[in-house]
């Protein structure tokens, strides 16, 4: 074993890129079947197909199974899976439709030419999915990227 004081080059390096070391492992098992039905019941990577997946959509059932949990009902009847796996696996395909441009923005929102409504602007950080609502898109919020140029979404 290395004197953990001596310099780690592949540690420094890899300070610069995506922490993935920080997602729980334990995670992965349920989320990935919860895919796998996913995949069986609408197809492998459904979300990334034609015209793209409605906001709406994930979110009522993202909204489905908290109700469930609400209700004390831990396991899915449908697939034999924690609903929290159904949850964090909803939430990743809306994360990667975003990133593929396959999400369609269909959210009901307020009417912002009222004086009254504030329309914010934000911007996604395309390394550490950060968000900016400083104004600031040369660099992010998060993680002071500044070698890059930011999504403006409004």
């Amino acid at each position: 074993m290395h004197n953990m004081n001596s310099l780690d080059p592949k540690g420094e390096a890899g300070k610069a890129k995506t922490p993935l070391q920080y997602i729980p492992l334990n995670s992965l098992n349920p989320i990935s079947k919860v895919f796998k039905l996913g995949a069986e019941k609408y197809g492998e990577n459904n979300w990334l197909m034609g015209n793209g997946i409605g906001i709406l959509t994930y979110k009522g059932a993202i909204l489905r199974h908290m109700s469930a949990i609400d209700r004390g009902e831990d396991v899915d009847p449908e697939s034999g899976e924690l609903h929290w796996a159904h949850v964090a696996a909803s939430a990743m395909i809306l994360l990667d439709a975003h990133a593929n441009n396959k999400l369609v923005d269909n959210r009901i929102l307020p009417d912002y030419s009222k004086p009254e409504i504030k329309k914010k602007t934000y911007s996604i950080c395309r390394e550490c999915w950060g968000y900016s609502i400083t104004g600031d898109y040369r660099k992010c919020d998060t993680c002071n990227n500044t070698g890059y140029a930011p999504e403006n979404k409004q």
